[in-house]
């Protein structure tokens, strides 16, 4: 059963959810007068929810604008309804919902301390707003009709005639603003001349019902009672709130729990361990004091000895020899291990490339199309956008679904859609950047770990060298502030923003960008759609060679494409290394041969090295000079198990065995 929230200060759209439910809501009107905001104590916003549509009035210009905003499918009249066409003082207390026609009540607010301020606003009677809303000469029905003016409803009545448009529900405000002093005496009458009959009061409102469709009376007049709650899921706004913070405490609580569970599983179990050690010294005790153990002892020792000699032998070989001796060795070591240290897809047999949600519990279906790597095209960019329209995936119970401790995938997903297509939509002429500041990703150098990785390396190095040529005024750091913030060294006097939008991109002429590849590219899309020079350091595509490993699941797919997408968009590339280059010509459509092959800087900054590499290499480069290959060879791992080390360390014992030293 899902959950229904009454937003009204005292159920009363629940009375008229009870007597219209057993009709199709999305055939449904209702006119709220006096409407005041979109959902807190609204009458209408859960019938809305419910697939009603109607009409809002409402005097107060702020009001007006947030329900256009908030209620997108209603039709909202900026207006006072009244007895006659012209213009009234409305009485606005900001901040209270209090806004009135009515100068006592204006004058009562103000008296108990509420600022009120006076508007000429247009007023116009109810028949014409309707006429105008509802147009031809038969009556369109109209279901529910709420008059809540704050003490103006006797004005509201006189312009409305109930003869062409005849409410079936009326509920009418009927005390005076904050008090319990009734005031239906003043206007009733009118009702009750024009055939509606009074079915209830509910301590602040007054309900009718037209004669024609007095079967509603019973049901508009019951109360909300239990029934309502456990039977049919109605619960108050107040309920609703208390209900998502238990929700989340007892999610938090969960999760919490689930850790400390999973950390006593993992736990060493010091008893079983220490009866174990206690076994094995026995035993060991057993085995030490064998005839065995001592003869191969013996046995061991002389091993040794031939081993050496071998040794000393194969050393005394000539080159070629040697090195195919030590090339056949490391072979063998590999050949033995790479099957079960090495996942499948590194050693060319990846299983299926099946995207999925991480978890597929309370998840929207997945989009069709849209999460390609090549490309994203005119029928990718629809079929994202109808996934859009059709998931919004934001009810209550989605929104708690989304608290799924993998950083909401499904509005990552969503999130990265929408950038693939703000990418495909350029403006037909590139936005024009002629300023004179520079712009920086610095969002790979807000974790504490950036020192010690790759990418943090590189951007710092990139930074320090564009501060060596540049003062900080003339820097924009580009930041993201739900990461780590930037150490004070490193901001110095630059400039920190969070995005770049299309009117501030004409103070920027240069951009760089140090890790395309490691966060969304949405903060940047409008620079790189104009015609400032944007730079990108390229390090690898690993994730998109082997995608059943990196990108299995569909947000860090969609996010991967749309990186990808942007790195398209750059004026110039300095990359890692020469398989960089090629591979970026690929994903570029470029050519790496001939008068047009593609041009890109292979570099390395020199703070990357260690500190006595560059002597180290110097040396090690004259020992071997013959050698058109020679450089640094760099495994890049930061622990990370997905990467394939064991491979790259066995390649690299293969490659430098012809090395006198390896340094």
């Amino acid at each position: 059963m899902s959950r229904l929230v009454s937003y009204a200060q005292n159920a009363e759209d629940i009375r008229v959810w009870r007597a219209t439910k057993d009709l199709d809501p999305t055939t449904l009107t209702y006119v709220d007068v006096g409407a005041n905001e979109p959902r807190h104590l609204s009458i209408t916003a859960s019938l809305y929810d419910l697939g009603w549509r109607g009409l809002l009035i409402e005097a107060d210009p702020d009001l007006a604008n947030e329900l256009r905003i908030h209620r997108p499918h209603d039709v909202v009249v900026e207006s006072a309804a009244a007895a006659t066409s012209g213009t009234m003082t409305f009485y606005r207390v900001p901040g209270t919902g209090l806004g009135t026609l009515d100068k006592a009540e204006a004058r009562a607010a103000f008296e108990r301390g509420f600022e009120v301020a006076e508007y000429e606003v247009p007023a116009r009677p109810l028949d014409e707003i309707l006429d105008d809303a509802f147009p031809g000469d038969e009556s369109h029905p109209i279901h529910f009709m709420s008059i809540d003016v704050e003490g103006a409803e006797s004005v509201v009545l006189q312009g409305l005639s109930l003869t062409k448009h005849r409410p079936w529900i009326i509920c009418i405000e009927a005390v005076e603003p904050g008090t319990s002093n009734p005031t239906h005496q003043q206007w009733e009458q009118m009702l009750l001349d024009k055939d509606y009959l009074e079915v209830a009061f509910d301590g602040v409102n007054r309900w009718y019902v037209s004669k024609e469709h007095q079967d509603l009376a019973g049901a508009v007049a019951t109360p909300f009672n239990a029934i309502d709650s456990g039977a049919d899921g109605w619960v108050t706004e107040t309920t609703a709130h208390l209900q998502d913070r238990d929700n989340r405490n007892f999610n938090r609580r969960a999760w919490q729990r689930e850790l400390i569970l999973n950390d006593i599983k993992a736990e060493v179990p010091t008893a079983e361990y220490e009866k174990q050690i206690h076994e094995l010294r026995s035993a060991l005790i057993q085995v030490e004091g064998s005839r065995t153990f001592k003869a191969s002892r013996k046995m061991a020792k002389a091993g040794k000895k031939v081993v050496h000699k071998a040794r000393q032998v194969r050393n005394s070989l000539p080159g070629p020899l040697n090195r195919a001796l030590i090339r056949h060795r490391h072979l063998k070591h590999v050949t033995i291990n790479l099957g079960h240290l090495t996942d499948p897809a590194y050693l060319g047999n990846p299983p299926e490339d099946r995207v999925t949600w991480i978890t597929e519990e309370r998840r929207p279906p997945l989009p069709e199309r849209g999460f390609d790597l090549r490309g994203f095209n005119a029928s990718d960019e629809q079929v994202a956008r109808e996934w859009l329209a059709a998931n919004l995936f934001d009810s209550d119970e989605d929104l708690d679904a989304r608290m799924d401790n993998h950083d909401d995938e499904v509005g990552r997903t969503r999130a990265a859609l929408r950038t693939r297509i703000r990418i495909a939509n350029p403006p037909t002429n590139p936005t024009w950047a002629g300023g004179h500041r520079i712009l920086f990703d610095a969002r790979a150098l807000q974790s504490p770990a950036f020192g010690t990785r790759g990418i943090g390396r590189f951007a710092l190095a990139a930074l320090n060298g564009l501060k060596e040529t540049h003062e900080d005024e003339r820097i924009t750091l580009l930041i993201d502030k739900g990461l780590n913030a930037l150490p004070p060294e490193l901001v110095g006097e630059c400039e920190l923003i969070t995005r770049i939008d299309e009117a501030s991109v004409s103070r920027y002429s240069v951009f760089i960008e140090p890790s395309p590849m490691t966060h969304s590219a949405d903060p940047i899309i409008p620079i790189l759609h104009s015609n400032a020079y944007t730079l990108a350091v390229v390090f690898d595509f690993i994730p998109m060679h082997y995608p059943t490993i990196y990108l299995r699941h569909m947000a860090a797919r969609t996010e991967y494409a749309a990186n990808l997408d942007a790195l398209k968009l750059y004026s110039d590339y300095v990359c890692i290394s020469h398989l960089a280059k090629r591979e970026l010509a690929t994903l570029l459509g470029r050519t790496t041969n001939g008068p047009q092959a593609f041009e890109s800087v292979v570099a390395w900054p020199r703070d990357v090295l260690p500190k006595d590499a560059l002597e180290s290499s110097k040396s090690a480069k004259e020992r071997n000079k013959n050698d058109d290959n020679f450089g640094p060879i760099v495994v890049m791992t930061g622990d990370e198990p997905r990467k394939n080390t064991f491979g790259a360390l066995a390649a690299i014992g293969a490659a430098t065995s012809h090395q006198e030293t390896r340094d």
